[in-house]
This record gives C-alpha cells, structure tokens and sequence, in this order.
C-alpha cells in the first residue's frame, strides 16, 4: 500500500482525524542497519535466518520445488476459500501425524534465573478456569527460548486436560529448535494423538521454509467429532470469505510440493538440520567469546534456552549503547581498534537477539561490545 499527497487546501483533509503511530520497533532498527555505513554493523534485531555470510538463504528443497512447479505450470485461479487443498492435507500430516487420518498473561520467565518459571507457570494454569484459551509455544519461545521439558510439556498436557483448557499453539519455528521437525512437535503430538486433546495450531513456514516474503501458513483444528470438524470448517470458510475472500497460492503451491515429494521432504529435513546446528554453534561461539572477555555476569542461561533466538539479560541502556545511541547514559565515545566510533549492532530493546545474526566473521566483535559495555555499566 501507499499513500501520496499535494499541498493542503482550504477545507483540510478527510484524514485529518488520523493519529500517528510509530513505526514498528524491529521494522525500524532493520532500516536503521540498511542505513548505517559502517562495516562492523551488525543486525541481530530481525528474526530471520542468515547463512555464515549473512545473506538470505533459498533453501534447496524450496529451489527443487521451483523448479518442480516452473516445469508443472503455474497458473493464477483462485483457489478454494479454506485456501490449497493439498496443501493443507499435508501440513497436517506434518504437524500431528499421518496416524490423525484413520486474554490474560502469566508469569513464564524468571528474569532472575533468566529460565522457564515452570512452578509459576503451572500454577497460573491450575487456576485457570475451565473453558480458558491458553497460548503455548510449541517450541524455540519467542522471546525468551525456553522451552519446557518433555515430561514438563507432559505435566503441561495433563493439567490442561483436567482443567478443560483449550490449547492453542503458536507453531512458527517447527524443526528449528532441534533440527527435527518431529522432535519439535512432540507437545502438539502429545496433546492431541495422546491425551486425546481438542486444538488449535497455527502453522509458518515462513522460517523453517525461508520464505518470509510469502506469509504462508496454516490454522490446524483438532476436534473431537467429525461434526465439529464439518461445523468449523464451515465457519472459518465464512470468516475467510469475509475476511479476505480468497488465501494467496504461491507460497502454498511451493510448501505442498516439498511435502507431497519424500525427496523433497527429506531434503528440507536436512535443510533444518544445517540451520539449526549453525545457531546452536552460533550459541556457543558467543558464550565462549563472552568468557573469553571476561564479560561481567553469569551466562549459563544461553544454554537453557534453544532456537533461533537469545534472551541476553542486558539493560535498555546497554541496548541503546550498542547501537550507538548518544542519548545513552552509558555513552562514551569508543576509540578502540574495535570501533572507532560506535558499536553498530542492533537488538531488540528487550535484549533478545536473533543468532542467525551470527556468523564466523562477528561473533567475536559482538561478543567483545557487549563485554565493553557490560563493564562499563557495572563500574558505573
């Protein structure tokens, strides 16, 4: 969308009620990278994968894809209301099984311990009321990257059953937190296939399949009667019929020929596996650089949490200095071989970095500003 304007006139503007809201916070610090000249920047802000040059990766499975749909044709038909039959065949084998075919906030991270708060968490959802809607991360928490335990998701399972909650999983980093995608689903499969569970998932591709560009996804309902299934699926096809009439085909038409080919399948298996070991090795190589530099403060957390995201535990006032903001407390005008100005590394103001970010070539360098500026917040 865009908007173009010309000098006002007399009676004003229809717009004129229109309030200003500022520009998304990851959004912005990403423009803010493109535009720094510096060549030591460094963006750990945006959560998108990057291979060790830093460069946008087009998975192999999707370039095989491609090629297989470039040789098929595509056209350009609608496509029916709930979106790509196939497609949506497959993502929920994917995600539960083939065998399926036969608003309040708690308290999840201790800021403290920099981990999961598991006792907390339990009790907010014991005392929940039946009927309650509970968001859980399948895997790879976005923020914080800590995940429950198997037999803790299990404990997780049971309560939600007693309680008659209804689960609904935020599914966007399947097979990116251990490499396998299997793995990655164990609660969801657990959920469903063993405690019987109605849910419902909400399924991206738009990282482990790396194609962000295209938004594809899928809402997978789990329910207890092919009556509710008919009936639901009757509702979301109104919804989206009103909502936005017809789901874009691309991205849909790509995810379903990987998972109808088993090559290809297996293929993008290997892909996620490449690109969850590259974080994981990114993950140590920070932690073991912090420690080289003798950075002041525990950072054992790095390994209770996984994925593709790092909750690092800094202050606003450290994120701001690493930037490079003179409007910082902690700013000093840095003259080191180093950096001779700034830093030039940006993260979310929270702290949590995206390891994609990370390559051979910076680690050391971030590891090495945030020792810097750790320092010189604890000595001040």
């Amino acid at each position: 969308m865009t908007v173009i304007t010309r000098p006002a006139e007399a009676n004003g503007s229809f717009f004129g009620s229109a309030e200003y809201y500022p520009p998304d916070a990851i959004f912005a610090l990403t423009e803010a990278y493109h535009k720094d000249p510096s060549p030591n920047k460094v963006n750990l802000g945006q959560g998108a994968y990057r291979d060790d040059r830093g460069l946008p990766q087009v998975l192999h499975c999707v370039e095989e894809a491609l090629d297989a749909l470039d040789e098929k044709g595509l056209d350009h038909e609608y496509l029916p209301i709930l979106g790509l039959t196939g497609f949506r065949e497959r993502v929920a084998e994917l995600v539960i099984g083939k065998d399926v075919f036969k608003s309040k906030k708690d308290r999840y991270y201790d800021p403290d311990t920099k981990s999961l708060d598991f006792d907390a968490y339990m009790t907010a959802l014991k005392e929940a009321e039946p009927g309650t809607v509970i968001i859980l991360h399948a895997c790879a928490h976005n923020p914080t990257g800590c995940d429950p335990s198997q037999e803790q998701w299990c404990q997780i399972g049971r309560t939600v059953k007693e309680r008659r909650l209804f689960p609904v999983f935020d599914a966007a980093y399947l097979g990116f937190n251990s490499g396998s995608y299997d793995r990655d689903a164990f609660p969801i499969r657990h959920f469903v296939n063993d405690l019987e569970l109605e849910a419902a998932i909400c399924i991206s591709f738009a990282k482990n399949m790396g194609l962000y560009g295209e938004r594809v996804g899928c809402l997978v309902l789990h329910t207890s009667t092919p009556e509710a299934a008919t009936n639901s699926t009757s509702v979301l096809e109104r919804i989206q019929r009103g909502e936005i009439s017809n789901p874009p085909a691309y991205g849909a038409k790509i995810v379903e020929t990987v998972l109808s080919n088993p090559e290809l399948t297996e293929t993008w298996y290997q892909d996620m596996a490449n690109m969850s070991n590259r974080i994981s090795s990114m993950r140590h190589a920070l932690y073991n650089n912090l420690l080289d530099h003798a950075t002041p403060g525990l950072w054992k957390h790095l390994f209770r949490q996984s994925g593709m995201f790092g909750f690092l535990g800094l202050s606003p006032n450290v994120v701001k200095e690493l930037r490079g903001m003179r409007s910082s407390p902690l700013f000093i005008q840095i003259v080191t071989d180093l950096a001779k100005e700034t830093y030039h590394i940006y993260m979310a103001d929270n702290a949590r970095i995206s390891l994609a970010g990370l390559n051979e070539s910076n680690v050391a360098y971030v590891a090495a500003s945030i020792a810097a500026c750790v320092r010189r917040e604890v000595q001040h």
